[in-house]
């Protein structure tokens, strides 16, 4: 498995790998190794554990050189059946090719609609579609990733799209008792009979976090006692997060009279804790592929409120039904949206009731891991 990052890093990507990874090895007797990039600001060794080797650095010549020897040696070290990429990028040219010449299988899961989508790939140049010529799977995580041949025999790609989405373990991600949720909500000092709002995301442009403070807001005029919290990283350093969102939490931070209470959390690795306790978790992308975030919370039992996503978000959520939906950017709307919840709470039952059982159905992790191995065995 090649992944960008990896334990003790945590966001839904290394959480769906890992999900797998313990799924396919305790179930079916597949050995994994992982293969990922070296810890930022850290002398971390090659091993993480006996599985997870960090040596995928191409930042330079010299470690670009450092990486293929080390890769090299590994493939020489391990008799690899499969070769699975989790999300595309420029990483995969040496580490697909040398795959190849030890005669592995070559598996990608894209993983971000408009970044890594097989038409995006191919779009990008000759090299990028000679490249994803070599992999015998393509999985798609959701419909929008999934193009019609005649697409296909125009890239020369033989191999269509196989929609396999992303997997919750449902043993994790449960509801919690009313006792339960308010001894956890003292924890994170949160005040009883609050109404807490989750978000989840990097503090990204595309993740776009302040619009769920701001349509927090507009409910403040009506609502006393929200609670926005938001789990994801805010330094500046992180390639994703921007330097816009970051000015506007700014603003928040120092405006004494904000009627609402904003609680930042980092890192979250036990997040299921974060999704029971809140009252609503709201999805305010502008760009995924398949949101783990959305279909964790949703396994949770709680409400969720998500932006439109053509074959993404509307894919999963039925509006009204399991969850609700509003346009990009539409903080009105979306306010509008979390006040249906605050005034009817039989509504958000409802909704959260419907939506653990879509996903029970459609996105336990059982399921999604049986048909890898399904997948696994049909290319060797």
């Amino acid at each position: 498995m090649v992944t960008g990052s990896y334990f003790p890093d945590v966001n839904g990507a290394i959480l769906q790998c890992s999900q797998m990874i313990e799924q396919l090895s305790r179930k079916n007797n597949i050995s994994f190794k992982i293969l990922t990039s070296p810890l930022k600001n850290s002398k971390a060794p090659e091993h993480f554990d006996n599985n997870t080797y960090r040596i995928s650095n191409f930042s330079s010549l010299k470690f670009s050189l450092f990486s293929l020897f080390k890769i090299t040696q590994l493939f020489l070290a391990h008799r690899f059946s499969i070769v699975h990429f989790h999300g595309f990028s420029k990483k995969v040219f040496p580490i697909a090719a040398i795959a190849k010449l030890f005669g592995c299988k070559l598996v990608i899961k894209l993983s971000s609609f408009g970044v890594d989508d097989l038409e995006t790939i191919c779009e990008r140049g000759i090299a990028y579609r000679a490249i994803i010529r070599l992999f015998d799977a393509h999985i798609a995580p959701s419909p929008a990733f999934l193009i019609p041949e005649s697409r296909m025999r125009i890239f020369g790609l033989k191999a269509l799209p196989i929609l396999i989405p992303n997997g919750v373990n449902l043993g994790r991600f449960a509801p919690l008792e009313v006792r339960e949720r308010e001894e956890q909500r003292i924890l994170l000092g949160i005040e009883p009979g609050s109404f807490v709002i989750l978000g989840v995301g990097h503090f990204s442009t595309d993740k776009r976090l302040a619009d769920i403070v701001e349509a927090t807001l507009i409910c403040s005029k009506r609502f006393t006692s929200l609670v926005v919290v938001l789990v994801g990283s805010r330094e500046e350093s992180h390639f994703e997060v921007s330097q816009e969102q970051l000015e506007k939490f700014r603003q928040y931070d120092t405006d004494t009279s904000l009627p609402i209470d904003i609680i930042y959390i980092q890192d979250a690795p036990s997040i299921e804790k974060l999704y029971q306790i809140s009252n609503v978790y709201i999805l305010s992308s502008s760009r995924e592929g398949m949101p783990n975030s959305l279909i964790e919370a949703m396994g949770t039992g709680l409400p969720v409120i998500s932006t439109i996503l053509p074959n993404i978000t509307d894919w999963i959520i039925e509006d009204g039904k399991n969850g609700l939906l509003y346009p990009i950017g539409q903080t009105d709307l979306l306010s509008e949206q979390i006040t249906k919840l605050i005034e009817k709470p039989c509504l958000a039952s409802t909704l959260g009731s419907a939506a653990r059982v879509k996903v029970s159905a459609a996105y336990s992790i059982d399921g999604i891991a049986s048909r890898y191995l399904d997948l696994y065995e049909r290319i060797l």
